[in-house]
């Protein structure tokens, strides 16, 4: 069982210093965000691009699920709140859809209740982000995800 991380930045995912020395090179990651307001969705696919990573941005829980089905991403951003559906029932369907492979799946949502954390890591998420969701350490999951997807290690 996957243990959720919540509101912390345990050893794996914090960047690391010049003291204890650089990431290796990480490779790229397709990834799925799924946010319905247009400037987050689109200033975290900028962000992820100059990363090296290739995202995909839709707006809807019905769009994620026939993407995930048809390409299965490595990674899964997703806003909780969506216009169309609820993102814990998302999460299900895509973890149902894609079980062989099993792509990271982060809530990033402004939702800071208990019960809706303990909602997403029972629906599947891996972890649970608050927007605004900080830039390193961000960098430094996808980083260290990449690096375990292609086998390399740390």
């Amino acid at each position: 069982m996957v243990r959720p991380l919540i509101g912390y930045a345990p050893a794996y995912a914090r960047p690391r210093t010049e003291v204890d020395g650089a990431l290796p090179p990480a490779p790229p990651l397709t990834v799925l965000v799924v946010e319905d307001y247009p400037d987050a969705a689109e200033s975290m696919a900028e962000m992820l691009r100059l990363w090296g990573h290739y995202p995909q941005v839709v707006t809807t829980g019905a769009d994620a699920i026939r993407v995930a089905e048809v390409d299965p991403p490595d990674v899964v951003m997703i806003d909780l709140f969506l216009p169309d559906m609820h993102g814990c029932e998302v999460v299900r369907r895509i973890r149902e859809l894609v079980a062989v492979r099993r792509p990271l799946i982060m809530a990033v949502t402004a939702c800071l209740r208990d019960e809706e954390r303990r909602r997403s890591y029972e629906s599947g998420v891996d972890l649970h982000l608050t927007k605004p969701v900080d830039p390193s350490l961000l960098r430094a999951v996808l980083s260290r995800f990449a690096l375990l997807v292609a086998g390399v290690s740390a």
